[in-house]
């Protein structure tokens, strides 16, 4: 429990700075527990949100071919079956007319607008490092107005989203040097 700190005070003694933080953070943990697994519909929205997401930013780029949905299929770990479910679901239509950017635009920005926020840097790291996958750990210049959009669905501001994409190039980058 924590005990007055007597130098506040203007006295000597009392509880020592690192006792004073481990008790605080000890509070903090009691009070906020670590999240386990998110909530079965948050779950559910990061994953749509972020396939949509991914998949907004690879039409930027081009045509979704066979070859690139592959690409997308085996990024996001998914089966075509899986994937089929998630499109009938949501009225999503991938090709002919695709209606993705609808979708998570409305998603984002008028259904679930403060869970787009919560969960951004999730959405933004799969469409980002899909992004970095396809195109050899660049991003074409056709993406950049893309993914400065979709963080802006993601009420993020321009520097705000620079430093989710800096975070998340970072941590790709010291992921790619671990595994090499």
């Amino acid at each position: 429990m924590l005990t007055p700190n007597h130098a506040c005070l203007g006295k000597g003694g009392g509880t020592s700075r690192k006792q004073f933080e481990g008790e605080v953070l000890e509070l903090d943990r009691n009070a906020h527990p670590p999240l386990e697994n998110l909530p079965e519909e948050h779950a559910r929205f990061t994953l749509v949100a972020s396939l949509l997401a991914a998949h907004f930013i690879m039409e930027a780029a081009g045509t979704v071919t066979r070859k690139r949905l592959d690409i997308f299929l085996e990024f996001f770990e998914l089966e075509s079956t899986e994937l089929a479910e998630i499109v009938e679901s949501t009225g999503w239509k991938r090709v002919d007319g695709s209606n993705t950017r609808q979708l998570l635009e409305e998603l984002l920005t008028r259904r679930c607008t403060e869970w787009a926020n919560i969960h951004c840097v999730v959405i933004l790291r799969a469409a980002f490092l899909l992004a970095l996958t396809e195109h050899e750990a660049e991003i074409p210049e056709a993406v950049r107005p893309a993914l400065i959009e979709l963080a802006g669905w993601c009420d993020l501001n321009k520097a705000e989203a620079a430093a989710v994409y800096e975070s998340i190039l970072e941590t790709a980058r010291k992921e790619l040097g671990q595994k090499e």
